[in-house]
């Protein structure tokens, strides 16, 4: 049995639409190393690679989709 999961950054989503405009936007861009919001595709791809069997052998995982935001230092130090 294979469990894996899925952490996502910030991802531009119908919940999120008020708070990714404007100025805010741009702060949480600035923290992004590939330099976009995440959509929601970007997830289902990743599910879709979990699901398939080309990671037949990744079990136990957890699959940041993030845009590297993890990589940040201030967003390390704040989780």
């Amino acid at each position: 049995m294979r469990v894996n999961a899925i952490a996502p950054g910030a991802m531009r989503t119908g919940i999120s639409a008020g708070e990714m405009q404007g100025e805010n936007l741009h702060r949480t861009v600035a923290q992004i190393p590939y330099g976009r919001i995440g959509t929601v595709d970007d997830i289902t791809s990743a599910a879709l690679f979990l699901a398939s069997d080309l990671s037949d052998y990744v079990v136990g995982e957890t699959l940041l989709v993030d845009g590297g935001m993890s990589l940040y230092a201030a967003f390390a130090d704040a989780g």
